[in-house]
């Protein structure tokens, strides 16, 4: 049963979903509700289990690793070989993103390694582990990646004012090793006081907090949002897999469209087996009905198929830790 959370708690998610290291001043200010009753109320979500994580999204190819998401279906499993197999992953330093899903595929993991010889040989090594549960196992490869703000709190009046997203190739940035600790710091908690990851990174705070602005600025961190319970938002989370059979015609159409609209919550430029991956929240299948057939019909000239999951749990989430060696 989906948790009661009332208008002032989406405008907390929504700002926090904006920027999850605003100082609890900015954020009372822009809920106009005071600090004591911001605090209680982002404790109580987060005690709930609402609000499950203050999360670090970074621009993976700018920091020169490769990104690998494989998606398979379990094959002649028993529960408990489905957990085996969830549990080692979860273990692994390179799996940045693991879920449980329903549809075309049961489980979904995200590698992030140095280079495509580490990526095949983690690849190999977990398919000789568990390869015989497994069936229909795809790979595609990050390209590019946008985070967006949950739109649908906002009820129309967001607060973002930016850009549609441009397709082009990240520029690699280089980080020294006091920038990845930062890094896998605030991939534990967004919202780690900059004086507990400067005695992690063994910098003074004013540095830090210099350093995650020149971050900000170079692209390496795309944003410091959250990672929710979305049932708890009556919600569901679909990923959408699209392919088209004519991009460069429609591209940016397509990229302001999905910038623009209330649902979008990530989008990825991909290398695979399909082009591109969309996730949705939504309320439920009819509604993801009508956003598909309303979109097929928006590129109706240019996409070639669609197809969705439901990730119905997230594992474990971590854009950070993958950085320290």
């Amino acid at each position: 049963m989906p948790l009661s959370i009332d208008p002032k708690d989406r405008a907390i998610i929504y700002q926090l979903d904006l920027d999850a290291r605003q100082s609890v001043s900015r954020l009372s200010k822009k809920v106009k509700l005071n600090r004591r009753v911001v605090c209680y109320r982002i404790e109580r979500m987060q005690k709930e289990g609402i609000i499950q994580k203050f999360l670090l999204f970074v621009n993976i190819p700018k920091t020169g690793y490769i990104v690998t998401t494989v998606f398979s279906r379990f094959h002649d499993t028993q529960l408990k070989d489905e957990e085996d197999i969830i549990d080692d992953l979860k273990k692994k330093k390179q799996v940045g993103w693991l879920a449980s899903m329903d549809g075309r595929f049961h489980l979904g993991f995200s590698i992030y390694c140095k280079n495509i010889k580490e990526a095949t040989e983690f690849f190999d090594e977990f398919r000789d582990a568990h390869g015989r549960f497994l069936s229909d196992i795809q790979t595609a490869n990050t390209v590019m990646a946008w985070r967006f703000p949950r739109k649908y709190l906002c009820d129309g009046d967001c607060e973002e004012k930016g850009s549609p997203p441009k397709d082009a190739l990240f520029r690699r940035e280089e980080l020294d090793q006091t920038d990845r600790k930062i890094l896998a710091a605030l991939g534990e908690d967004g919202r780690m006081r900059a004086v507990e990851i400067a005695r992690k990174a063994g910098i003074s705070a004013d540095a830090v907090a210099d350093r995650i602005s020149k971050l900000k600025a170079s692209g390496v961190i795309s944003r410091l949002g959250l990672v929710l319970d979305n049932l708890s938002l009556n919600r569901r989370l679909f990923r959408t897999f699209i392919t088209f059979y004519n991009l460069n015609k429609v591209k940016e159409k397509f990229l302001s469209y999905c910038y623009e609209h209330p649902n979008a919550t990530q989008l990825k430029r991909m290398l695979g087996s399909w082009e591109w991956e969309v996730d949705l929240e939504v309320k439920d299948e009819t509604e993801l009905r009508r956003i598909n057939s309303e979109f097929k019909e928006h590129f109706k000239d240019a996409v070639s198929a669609t197809s969705f999951v439901t990730i119905y749990k997230i594992h474990k989430f971590d854009m950070g830790g993958f950085l320290l060696d």
